[in-house]
């Protein structure tokens, strides 16, 4: 199993995560320096947010943002899941 594969599968663990969509440069078969892998998601309630943020900073090693639905991040506003 590729990390990418790895990446995309593990927010299906999370309670309220319904369906995941992986893109960003890795994705599309072009990664570049700094290749991104950009991870959204589609939710039901209730999403466990606190879990999703640890299962992020699991896979980034690093800690993210992670938004309650209809939240904001980096001044855009998440939709509805």
């Amino acid at each position: 199993m590729d990390r990418l594969t790895e990446i995309a599968g593990r927010p299906a663990e999370v309670r309220g995560v319904a369906v995941v969509a992986v893109g960003g440069s890795r994705a599309a078969g072009q990664p570049t320096a700094t290749p991104t892998t950009a991870s959204p998601c589609t939710t039901r309630p209730p999403l466990d947010t606190g879990a999703l943020r640890l299962l992020a900073a699991e896979l980034t090693g690093t800690s993210v943002d992670v938004t309650e639905p209809g939240g904001c991040v980096r001044g855009r506003t998440a939709g509805p899941g």
